[in-house]
């Protein structure tokens, strides 16, 4: 007996709720949430296999182009990555946190990114047609690089399959389109098409992928309906600071290859020789960097327990470190062995490779740390803001006085500084607003990391493997990092698998 509530209303609720349980748990829309482990290894074994293709190609046309050749290559794609930047307006990032922690509103979230995007199109494309001509790009090569931003969305594919940790399917969807976009470039070197044409093909591999994704994750309920302006506005709200910490990183990942250009006496060749070491050092990093989307909708979900939020970024934070200090190791100290894959004319890359190696770390650690603070909302805290301007004009002045005297290593010196100013300011965000403290962590790393480079030092470099292996080893030593805690990392999964609406 419920009072105010009759018996035969109350049998006729009960029918009602027990219908609705039957129909969503027999719903083949119901999605199963994999722990960590299997996300991550799923996502970083795709995109190991897809670097690795990457890669491949980068090295057919580093030897089909030559070095003048692919630095215009370079400099298109650094156009594309720059407006493609500008034209998301913040939103995919707020879109996987949306959708984290409101599973059931995956549809307006999805059209309103879409829309938001489509909106940026039309604010910031134009800006393409005076920025191109202005760097040496051709009318054609600026017409490819807007077809190439109206292939982007399938990147929001990516966003639905992070939220609700199925990234074994986009692991997949980008295996496979990696393996299909090095197979037609090497057709296109053996048919010796020009470097329009190249570029035209590896512009247009997104819509393979979005065939890709659509075949391993369906459709997603989307409908043709007026924009949700509650919906966008709250997403553009939340995501305008990140859309300036994204142009903030694209610009440090892309300026020096538009200021080489215009700064360099020989612009074409230092834009091919760094972009060769540039590509080479970034592979490495986005091997780890797989572990920030893996993780993000833990870190949403235990926003409100200190205590395991606190494991996951700091195990999260020492195995990125573990990681790639190790791997920065092995290539400063076979970085010109690693050089002549390239072909003839690269040798210069193996100082830069030395050099921008080590702001991958860095940029691992900061990508780690601007998710945390997504999580608690605070990305668009003035000092934030402001500290992302600073940066970024911090950048652009040491290019601008490196540059010219340096060439090539002069831009990778000016990766490597700002990079760690970043991460300065970014660990006294987290400790201002957040319960977090990660500074700790990354002095004892680099410690570590020194410490295992000594007896290299005093013996020879063709042993620098050791030093990889010695710093593992004393990181497991100090019990940074145990066997046990990455088991509970990598079982950590979302407590309630949530569900696709159709």
């Amino acid at each position: 007996e419920i009072p105010g509530i009759s018996r035969g209303k109350f049998s006729k609720n009960v029918r009602i709720a027990v219908g609705s349980v039957y129909r969503v748990a027999s719903s083949p829309s119901t999605v199963q949430s994999k722990n960590l482990l299997v996300n991550y290894v799923s996502l970083l074994g795709g995109t190991a296999l897809a670097k690795g293709m990457g890669l491949l190609t980068v090295l057919m046309l580093t030897r089909y182009l030559g070095v003048e050749d692919f630095g215009r290559y370079s400099l298109a794609f650094s156009v594309w990555a720059f407006l493609n930047t500008l034209v998301d307006l913040g939103g995919s990032h707020i879109a996987g946190r949306e959708i984290s922690r409101q599973p059931g509103k995956l549809r307006p979230v999805m059209e309103s990114i879409i829309y938001l995007r489509l909106l940026g199109c039309l604010l910031f494309l134009p800006v393409g047609f005076a920025l191109g001509p202005g760097l040496g790009l051709s009318n054609m090569l600026v017409l490819v690089v807007f077809i190439g931003i109206f292939t982007g969305f399938e990147a929001y594919y990516d966003i639905y399959f992070s939220a609700t940790m199925q990234l074994n399917k986009s692991a997949r969807a980008r295996f496979l389109a990696s393996i299909a976009n090095t197979l037609l470039i090497a057709l296109s070197i053996l048919l010796k098409w020009p470097l329009l044409a190249i570029v035209l093909l590896a512009m247009l591999n997104p819509l393979l992928k979005l065939g890709l994704d659509y075949a391993y994750g369906g459709a997603f309920p989307l409908k043709i309906s007026p924009p949700d302006w509650s919906w966008i506005h709250r997403i553009f709200t939340d995501g305008w600071p990140l859309w300036l910490g994204g142009l903030q990183s694209i610009v440090l990942a892309r300026v020096d290859t538009l200021m080489l250009q215009i700064l360099s006496p020989t612009g074409q060749h230092d834009l091919g020789i760094y972009s060769a070491a540039f590509r080479f050092s970034e592979v490495m990093a986005l091997l780890i960097n797989a572990l920030c989307p893996a993780i993000l909708p833990l870190l949403v979900q235990a926003a409100q327990h200190p205590a395991k939020i606190q494991f996951l970024a700091q195990t999260g934070l020492r195995l990125i470190l573990t990681v790639l200090i190790a791997i920065s190791l092995l290539i400063f100290w076979y970085a010109p062995w690693i050089a002549r894959l390239y072909g003839p004319g690269y040798a210069e890359a193996a100082g830069c490779m030395r050099i921008l190696i080590w702001s991958q770390a860095f940029v691992a650690v900061n990508a780690l740390c601007y998710y945390l603070l997504l999580v608690y909302n605070q990305q668009g805290k003035r000092p934030v803001i402001m500290a992302n301007i600073g940066l970024t004009l911090l950048n652009i002045v040491l290019n601008a006085l490196l540059i010219p005297g340096l060439h090539a290593e002069g831009a990778s010196w000016a990766t490597v500084i700002t990079e760690v100013a970043i991460l300065l300011c970014m660990l006294g965000f987290i400790r201002a607003y957040t319960p977090l403290r990660l500074g700790k962590d990354i002095l004892a790393m680099e410690c570590l990391a020194l410490f295992s480079c000594l007896p290299i030092v005093f013996t020879n470099h063709l042993y620098g493997g050791f030093s990889a292996l010695l710093f593992i080893g004393l990181v497991f030593t100090a019990r940074l990092l145990t066997p046990q805690r990455l088991k509970d990392l990598a079982l950590e999964k979302l407590p309630e698998a949530p569900r696709n609406p159709t």
